[in-house]
């Protein structure tokens, strides 16, 4: 059986962020104590008044001490109203997921931040999960969870075996439970406010920054519905469509072939895994940036769009 916690056997420097090297911070962070009091859970919403209720309920059950802050980006449904009867704290923003999760960031006050999508399904042990974790290797900066996509379809089933697979390789997106010490957090210079794809942008430079782990149990649960009808297609000769292309597969897919890290990412076969310990270890290394945010950190909304079209 692996080791519990993901481990990396060297570091690399930090890449150029428009045009001024970050500072590597990551060793004296990862030389203080491993031990945090608080965990700030940071939820942005839009118009998320049927998801946000069971996701709040369900953090209300963790054992583990936390604050929790909905950051509205300009809901139009009862979500503010349904956020201050649970008795958390909510904040306005301006629309936009990134913007919400940087004012969320600078509001809060834990030494851990975990941001979470409303239509996240939370399950009980998770935040132990992330103490238990940065607390055992205090040279994990933090992770995301295992992500499990909901319905029994092939498609869900298959959207799971992806993520399974990008995250081995070092990508992660914000449906799975992005967890960040503090401190690190604050020396990467946090989320940025983009348009679009703020949550791999950052993932790529936490990457950098020291070691993760993914967290296999409880994996963190969302919901298929901003998938509903991609479905396998027809091809232009008439013959069946090979490859499922969800929206984030589909922005992969542009990325690895933009950087040349590889080619177009296709069938990944049966989803049947085996059983697994709390968190992923790997034995190299996971560093999705090193072409990625050296050369294109400026232009990443610019290349998404470019990749959606």
């Amino acid at each position: 059986m692996p080791p519990a916690i993901s481990t990396s056997s060297e570091t690399h420097p930090i890449p150029e962020i428009n045009g001024a090297r970050a500072k590597p911070k990551h060793q004296a962070v990862s030389q203080r104590n491993g031990g945090f009091t608080i965990i700030s859970i940071i939820i942005p919403t839009l118009n998320e008044e049927r998801s946000l209720p069971p996701l709040l309920d369900a953090i209300r059950q963790q054992e583990a001490d936390c604050e929790v802050i909905v950051v509205d980006g300009g809901s139009r449904d009862r979500t503010l109203e349904i956020a201050r009867r649970h008795g958390v704290r909510t904040l306005v923003s301006s629309p936009g997921r990134g913007t919400g999760i940087c004012i969320g960031a600078q509001e809060s006050r834990g030494e851990v931040l975990l941001f979470l999508h409303a239509d996240s399904t939370f399950l009980p042990g998770a935040l132990g999960r992330i103490r238990e974790a940065l607390s055992i290797d205090t040279e994990i900066i933090g992770g995301n969870f295992r992500l499990v996509f909901d319905g029994d379809t092939p498609f869900s089933r298959w959207l799971t075996s992806f993520y399974a697979w990008i995250r081995s390789i070092g990508f992660y997106y914000g449906d799975s439970g992005i967890f960040v010490r503090r401190s690190v957090c604050e020396a990467l210079g946090g989320f940025r406010p983009i348009p679009l794809m703020e949550d791999l942008e950052f993932v790529c430079r936490l990457e950098w920054f020291g070691r993760t782990c993914c967290i296999m149990d409880p994996p963190l649960i969302t919901s298929s519905r901003r998938f509903e009808g991609r479905r396998p297609g027809k091809s232009s000769s008439g013959g069946s469509g090979c490859t499922y292309y969800s929206g984030s597969a589909y922005l992969l897919n542009g990325w690895l072939k933009f950087t040349g890290r590889g080619a177009a990412v296709g069938d990944l076969g049966g989803t049947n895994q085996p059983a697994r310990p709390f968190a992923q270890t790997w034995s190299e290394p996971r560093r999705p940036a090193d072409k990625l945010f050296d050369r294109h950190e400026d232009r990443v909304p610019d290349l998404a769009l470019d990749v959606l079209r």
